[in-house]
Order: structure tokens, then sequence, then C-alpha cells
């Protein structure tokens, strides 16, 4: 033991004596999208759902903004400004499809706002302070989080503000090399990221616990990793299912819920100062035998529990 700490404590001489030559690390990028997102988030599946909603919010509300300055025209179909969800399970290569008729990307904006990792969210220079308050995350960043649960992630999209420019088309599948073109067809204004999923995540039978096709599955996770959102979200059975089920809708509900909050609210800033204000007045003339603070001090961990 005493003559290895001796060769230990002697290492950083025998480094300054050494010859060196300078070389270059050799870095082995070969799927490395899936490693990132995996160290950036961990393999909660949750994520990858949390991430590509908020991206959508992100476009319709970068929709929003342009609408209310003029720079893109109003969208006149019923229902618009809503996030779809679709399932495909009937293909080979199983996939969810994410849909928003938000802002839409061209070729070249996917490429500098979703294949640039860390870049903010599109055009955000032009935004007030206010506007971009609005925006839940980034772009880049978000988008890792789809190959957690993805093998191959393919991005379609339709520029509303340029909507003189063809659709584009984007194929990512964990490389950094991927595809981006234009499309034949222009798609509708918006954006719908494919993700096809990982056999974790797409066979039943073997991994019953991950599967992410059903129904009641998805419905749930999208009820707990949006339900604070400004946009209607449909979730769709399958490709044929042209209806979809409303999961949460926080437009409509926030009207309703917001006086309730600040009445509640108030509430119990009232009740707290009123238990306040008895303790202080009672502590010194209280009958023999009851003890105010006991009897008062529930209610007011109560109180401050339920804030």
């Amino acid at each position: 033991m005493n003559a290895l700490i001796s060769a230990l404590t002697g290492l950083s001489r025998l480094e300054d004596d050494a010859a060196f030559d300078e070389r270059r690390m050799d870095i082995k990028i070969e799927n490395i999208l899936p490693a990132l997102a995996e160290n950036l988030y961990g393999n909660d599946w949750h994520v990858a759902l949390r991430e590509l909603l908020q991206n959508a919010q992100d476009a319709i509300t970068q929709r929003d903004i342009e609408e209310s300055h003029g720079h893109v025209h109003r969208r006149k179909q019923v229902g618009a400004g809503t996030i779809r969800i679709w399932i495909d399970a009937k293909t080979d290569d199983r996939a969810i499809l994410f849909q928003d008729d938000g802002i839409g990307l061209t070729s070249e904006e996917i490429h500098k706002y979703i294949a640039t990792i860390g870049e903010t969210g599109k055009a955000l220079a032009d935004l007030t302070l206010a506007e971009r308050k609005r925006l839940i995350g980034y772009f880049g960043i978000g988008f890792l989080a789809a190959f957690i649960i993805g093998r191959k992630v393919t991005v379609f999209s339709q520029s509303a503000v340029k909507f003189d420019v063809g659709s584009a088309v984007a194929v990512f599948d964990g490389r950094t090399e991927y595809r981006n073109g234009t499309l034949g067809t222009k798609v509708p204004e918006g954006t719908v990221v494919r993700v096809t999923l990982k056999d974790e995540f797409s066979d039943a039978s073997r991994y019953p616990d991950t599967y992410l096709l059903d129904f009641q599955t998805l419905e749930t996770a999208i009820r707990r990793c949006a339900s604070n959102f400004s946009t209607p979200i449909f979730l769709h059975s399958s490709l044929q299912d042209g209806t979809g089920v409303l999961v949460t809708s926080e437009k409509v509900l926030m009207p309703l819920i917001v006086p309730f909050q600040r009445l509640i609210v108030m509430s119990e800033k009232v009740l707290m100062s009123l238990l306040r204000c008895l303790i202080f007045i009672f502590s010194s003339i209280e009958p023999p035998g009851l003890d105010l603070q006991q009897l008062v001090q529930p209610l007011a961990v109560q109180c401050h529990i339920s804030k």
C-alpha cells in the first residue's frame, strides 16, 4: 500500500516530465439524439408528450400574436386554434401524430429552429416582452424529447407567414444528419409531427407497461401534462377518427375557474387574519381550562395547506 501511495503522489511529477503530442478527441455521433434526450430528460415518456404539446401550444400562440398584428390572415375554419393528437396503430410503423394549426415553418426554419439544438423559438426577437412571456419553451430543446419514445420523427409543416412557399418535410432518425425537403403537395397551415415509436412503446405484448397506443393511457397523460394549456386538445383513436375527443380546454374553463380561485384565496386571507386577531385578543383573557391556540391552530394550518 505504501508503494502505491508513493506512486500516486509522484504522478504529477511524471506528467510534467512526459513528452506529449496534440490530438483531437473522436466523438461517435451515431444515434446521438436519443442519448442527448435521455441525458436531458431521463426516460420518462410523459416528458416527451409534454414537450411536444408545449411546442404545439407555442406555435399556436405565435400565430395568434401574428394575427393580432395583421401579419397573418386570420383562421376562418371552425375549431381554429387547436391541438390534435392522432393514434396510428394500424400501420407497420406505429406512431403518434401531434398536429397544430399554428404559425408553421418553412424548410429553412425547420433547420434553424428545430434542427439547431438550443435555438430559441421562431422570431422571438420581433416579440414584445409580454408576448414572449406567453410562450412556454424552446423549440430545439423540446424537440429532442421526442427521441425518448421515437426511433424516427417526421415533421410536416406549412408556414402561415410564407404561404406561397411549398410545404416542408424533414425526417430525423436519431443521427445528426437528417433529410430536409419540400413536399409536392401543400398541407394545411401549421405543423404535424409524426413520432414513429420505439418497440418498447408500441408493442403491447412485450411491453404492456409502456404501451402508448392505448387511448385511455394517452388521454390520462394529456390531462396530466397539459392541464393549464390555453388551447383545446383533441385525441383521435385512429387516423380514420375524424372527430376525436376533447381532452382538455383551458380556454373554455379558465373564465369560470379564475373568479372562484380569486374568491377562495381572498376568503382564506380574511379567515387567516381573523384567526390571528382572535389569538392576539383572547390570548390574555381566555377562560380557565380553554386553550384557544389549540382550537384555532388546526384551522390555520388547514388554510395554509390549502394555498
